[in-house]
């Protein structure tokens, strides 16, 4: 790499020296450098990216490099971004996007350009992290619960349908009534521009609870109420 470095002209052979270094090196903070190198060269060069975000990812996970922690957070935000873009949706790259951005938040350097990326996913790739948005519907950061509510909102649209069920499940459990107002209003609002849709799907899953239980299952659960109910330090 040293000796290639000279040249006056960086060419392909150059980068690939560096992504096989890359691809031999433990997490160091020390290879970054050369990667943006090949990032800067090849700015579409899959390869690189990936190295690119793993490697300022490990280095989130550094105790030593705490003090640099969001700096690395935010390039590793930018390389999950680029592979989205450039690769087919995958999973574990939005995965990772998802878990920096609501891990480290406003701290990013850049996080109205993250929050945007996030907020211009493609449907494919929003349908993928469904469950990982809405157990941020209620994240300590107005900001960040702010970029999923837009998330969902600008999904839901097109397609509610994806939405309807699991949208029910949280209207029907506890995690609604504790939540809060904003999530709350949210809901409300969801609910009511698809007053329909969302008919439907509860009724759906009512059916297939009621399905799902038996008659002597409602029977036992009675009892178990009864049961609890006479124990004096037990009522329900």
């Amino acid at each position: 790499i040293q000796r290639l470095s000279k040249k006056d002209k960086l060419n392909k052979v150059y980068c690939d020296a560096i992504c096989a270094y890359a691809s031999r090196c433990p997490i160091s903070p020390d290879v970054i450098p050369l990667i943006y190198e090949v990032i800067q060269i090849q700015p579409d060069r899959v390869r690189a990216w990936k190295h690119w975000a793993y490697f300022n990812f490990g280095c989130t996970k550094i105790p030593e490099n705490s003090e640099n922690c969001t700096e690395y957070a935010t390039n590793a935000i930018r390389g999950f971004s680029k592979l989205v873009k450039i690769t087919s949706p995958s999973l574990h790259y939005l995965c990772q996007l998802c878990a920096l951005f609501f891990t480290y938040g406003p701290k990013l350097h850049n996080f109205k350009a993250a929050a945007e990326n996030l907020t211009s996913l493609t449907s494919s790739s929003v349908i993928q992290i469904i469950p990982q948005l809405i157990v941020q519907f209620d994240h300590p950061n107005k900001d960040v619960r702010e970029t999923v509510y837009t998330i969902i909102k600008n999904f839901g649209g097109k397609h509610f349908q994806a939405l309807a069920m699991p949208l029910c499940l949280i209207s029907n459990t506890s995690l609604s009534t504790q939540s809060s107002q904003s999530f709350r209003d949210f809901m409300s609002q969801m609910m009511t521009d698809h007053r329909s849709v969302m008919e439907e799907a509860k009724n759906f899953a009512d059916s297939m609870v009621n399905i799902a239980i038996t008659d002597v299952e409602k029977v036992l659960e009675l009892l178990d109420i009864v049961i609890n109910y006479q124990h004096p330090n037990n009522h329900v």
